[in-house]
């Protein structure tokens, strides 16, 4: 994740905060609604499924 540019981390940030959000007021899909945003900003799914399978581990739904 050393490539991304500065917006790009802003962006990033931004999807996970709301994907918390989303999971804490729905009490599911979180990570499932937030992953399609993430591969609008860039489209390697192989570079989020880390973070997403970490914050679910630490934050479960």
């Amino acid at each position: 994740m050393t490539d991304l540019l500065p917006w790009e981390y802003g962006a990033i940030a931004l999807l996970f905060i709301w994907g918390g959000f989303v999971r804490s007021g729905l009490g599911f899909g979180g990570a499932v609604l937030t992953l399609p945003f993430l591969l609008m900003i860039r489209d390697q799914p192989l570079l989020f499924l880390p973070i997403i399978s970490v914050h679910l581990l630490f934050f479960p739904p």
